[in-house]
């Protein structure tokens, strides 16, 4: 796990170098932890870098990634469409047989569901066709993501619950976002590695600018996650991610934030 995360290391200190940035990876890295934890008889990975440097353009820098055996996982989804203090109230969503609650997908200005939403068999909000992005899928017997152009294809009687949401940044094991545009914001999304594990990862700073889809793209390619498919849901302040028996909280803003909906990843 050591040399991995140096590798991971090194994809930000190149980041660094392209902004001008006079780091070395032991500057870089203030805190790391790897544990495996165990929840509802799954044994769940969990992975931590912060990142503490005033001159490093990732300075404040948290990112987090959770590997989960997707044997006998599901998910629902759970209309919210409030504010919320994320730290102080996602517990109060907690369910039966949760291991991990994430936010969810988009909502437009008026604060309605954007994209394809269906919730336990009813469909809440109508496709969108976006130039991107792709759906996360429940069926009677798996969890699955596949890109928007299957959308003609794609049979919504066979899904309890769908969630349309963007990019795909990482598929087939390669970044699909395939330029940087060095905006950076609070990210949070939802994949598949290449052993058979349910992907979690959420990247925030309390200034709300972890990084640019591009970077999350390269990093998720390193060997130490080994993403095979990514889909981001929506990023921003609202990012969260809560495991309740563990009582472990990662979010991106103190403060009130709507949002639209929740994620909630089941045994």
């Amino acid at each position: 796990m050591i040399l991995k995360t140096i590798q991971l290391l090194f994809i930000l200190l190149i980041f660094e170098v392209n902004c001008k940035s006079q780091n070395s990876v032991n500057d870089l890295l203030i805190y790391k932890k790897s544990s495996n934890k165990t929840v509802k008889g799954l044994s769940i990975e969990i992975n931590q870098i912060k990142i503490n440097n005033t001159a490093s353009t990732w300075n404040g820098l948290q990112f987090v990634w959770l590997k989960i055996p997707i044997n006998n996982l599901s998910f629902t989804i759970e209309d919210l469409g409030k504010s919320i203090e994320p730290r102080n109230e996602l517990s109060n969503y907690e369910q039966l047989d949760d291991i991990v609650i994430t936010n969810g997908g988009f909502y437009d200005d008026s604060k309605k569901y954007d994209g394809l939403v269906k919730i336990n068999n009813v469909i809440r909000s109508n496709f969108k066709d976006w130039e991107q992005g792709g759906f996360l899928l429940q069926s009677n017997k798996e969890i699955m993501i596949l890109p928007i152009s299957f959308h003609n294809n794609l049979n919504l009687f066979s899904y309890n619950y769908i969630l349309q949401s963007k990019p795909i940044v990482v598929d087939n094991g390669k970044n699909v976002v395939f330029s940087n545009s060095y905006s950076r914001s609070n990210r949070i999304g939802i994949g598949f590695d290449n052993f058979g594990n349910l992907l979690i990862v959420i990247a925030y700073n309390d200034d709300g600018y972890a990084m640019s889809l591009y970077e999350l793209g390269e990093l998720l390619k390193t060997k130490d996650i080994n993403t095979d498919t990514f889909l981001a849901l929506d990023g921003g302040p609202n990012v969260s991610l809560y495991i309740p028996k563990l009582n472990n909280f990662f979010v991106g803003t103190r403060n009130r934030t709507y949002i639209a909906n929740i994620l909630h990843i089941k045994k």
